[in-house]
């Protein structure tokens, strides 16, 4: 017996939804009705769900068919913009055919310690929809050039997924390819654009002299000659004296002949990418390691905890523990997030910068917009995605409206040679300085902020922000404790 192969079924659904569709358009015609997208996804819902694949966007595979069956039919119909996809990932039964991807690929976190995709539950949904609907009400919104809403695309976006994604929680990374279909060229280069962070800052002009003269340095006596030629003091040159300790703590990595062996995530962390928290010591951030809890995240998953007449009172979450995190005052600023290995392209790099550290960034400036509501459109949060040999910096702000904006820097790779080292070595300090940069931003407006926000009824929703959904289908790595738990979790090393 033959087997149909991958590329049959496909087709045969890709068939199997075009007729439907050109059934519709067709008794539509017939009837001398004019066909709707929406009318079709009304009436024909339960159809619909069983011809559709949920791993891919609903919205965009229904929308281009029902598009080209008018096309090529001949017959005028309407296409709207504000299609309700919710009815359609809100379904209760989905038959074999469109399955998700097998555990082995895809898998829930609660079965598993991979990182991977969170289907959406019900409440999360209704969650979301909720907070994106009162920001457009309050009209603190983000209207571009060619007068679309960002938030009322998004929202219409956010209903057509299965999955959890940043855009559920208000949070918009304008160079994510899937949001290729979603907003037009034009408008994405705008988002981006729009009071953008580009890492470019200039550096002061001793520390961009100091950092250069290593350039023309290709072996490894030349290193260790010029970091004997010169020292600084950290009180009085803090840049760069942490810019020197940056050079001499690889360059001792070369003397050692380190990368000869085999090292492990502590390695990487406290032997290969020290100076990336050691660039906040002799600043007003406080850049401290060890699994530290994040009280943003802690905060966010237990908004809703009260006592109970009724059944036990829901247990206590703990925050997310990083592996550094910065703090300014009682306000967290940013954090690292380190593993051993990983490609740019692996399961948990795509999702610790895609999904983990948006969500935790966004906590940050809530919790900091939650007290002072007028600094909303200056401040960045910040987090340094480490994998192995690889460094990346994700910057998050709120240019305008209420959307969450995610700007990610270009990957770097940490110099395994002496003869690279300077080359890229230099971009990475720039990177790191920058970071702090955009950090200190942060802490000047909370420092000038000088305003009374009076203090309201406990529950009333005053915040600019709304907070990131809470997805119980597969919560993040948290883990559920009470107040008498003696110990807190420690995250689990991928």
């Amino acid at each position: 017996m033959m087997m149909s192969s991958p590329t049959d079924v496909l087709n045969d659904r890709e068939m199997k939804r075009k007729n439907l569709t050109l059934e519709y358009v067709l008794n539509s015609k017939n009837k001398n009705n004019i066909p709707s997208l929406q009318e079709f996804v009304e009436k024909e819902t339960q159809r619909i769900i069983k011809l559709t694949d949920f791993r891919k966007n609903v919205a965009q595979i229904w929308t281009t068919m029902f598009k080209r069956v008018l096309q090529e039919t001949n017959v005028e119909g309407t296409v709207e913009e504000g299609v309700s996809w919710s009815i359609i990932n809100k379904r209760e039964n989905v038959s074999e055919d469109h399955s998700p991807p097998h555990p082995s690929t895809t898998t829930t976190r609660q079965s598993t310690n991979k990182k991977s995709a969170i289907i959406m539950t019900e409440k999360a949904l209704r969650e979301m929809e909720n907070n994106y609907k009162k920001v457009i009400e309050s009209g603190n919104v983000w209207r571009l050039e060619s007068g679309r809403i960002v938030e009322e695309v998004m929202l219409h976006y956010a209903l057509s997924l299965k999955y959890e994604h940043p855009v559920h929680s208000m949070i918009l990374n304008p160079s994510d390819s899937s949001y290729a279909d979603v907003f037009t060229e034009k408008e994405l280069e705008e988002i981006g654009d729009f009071k953008e962070v580009d890492f470019d800052q200039e550096l002061p002009k001793p520390l961009h002299e100091y950092l250069y003269t290593y350039l023309d340095k290709k072996t490894l006596d030349d290193l260790n000659n010029s970091i004997m030629n010169k020292t600084f003091s950290p009180s009085t040159d803090p840049d760069l004296y942490w810019a020197r300790k940056s050079f001499e703590e690889v360059i001792e990595l070369y003397n050692m002949k380190f990368f000869d062996d085999d090292y492990i995530e502590d390695d990487v962390e406290y032997r290969i990418w020290p100076f990336v928290f050691k660039c906040f010591d002799l600043t007003k951030i406080r850049a401290r390691s060890g699994k530290r809890k994040l009280q943003g995240s802690s905060d966010r998953y237990n908004q809703s905890r009260s006592l109970s007449a009724h059944q036990p009172t829901a247990r206590h979450h703990v925050g997310m523990q990083p592996d550094m995190k910065c703090t300014f005052m009682n306000y967290e600023l940013g954090f690292s997030e380190v593993a051993l290995k990983d490609g740019e392209i692996g399961t948990k790099e795509l999702y610790e910068s895609g999904m983990e550290a948006s969500k935790m960034l966004k906590d940050f400036l809530v919790s900091i917009v939650r007290d002072r509501p007028s600094i909303l459109h200056v401040t960045k949060t910040a987090a340094f995605i480490i994998s192995g040999l690889h460094i990346s910096v994700i910057v998050m702000d709120c240019p305008k409206g209420s959307v969450c904006r995610i700007t990610q820097s270009d990957r770097a790779m940490f110099p395994l040679k002496p003869h690279v080292c300077s080359p890229q070595l230099i971009p990475i300090i720039e990177l790191v300085y920058r970071t702090r940069l955009y950090l200190l931003e942060t802490v000047k407006a909370i420092e000038e902020f000088n305003e009374v926000v009076s203090i309201g009824r406990k529950g009333k929703k005053r915040a600019l922000l709304p907070p990131c959904i809470t997805n119980s289908s597969g919560s993040s790595s948290t883990k559920s404790t009470t107040d008498s738990d003696d110990q807190s979790p420690k995250r689990q090393k991928h």
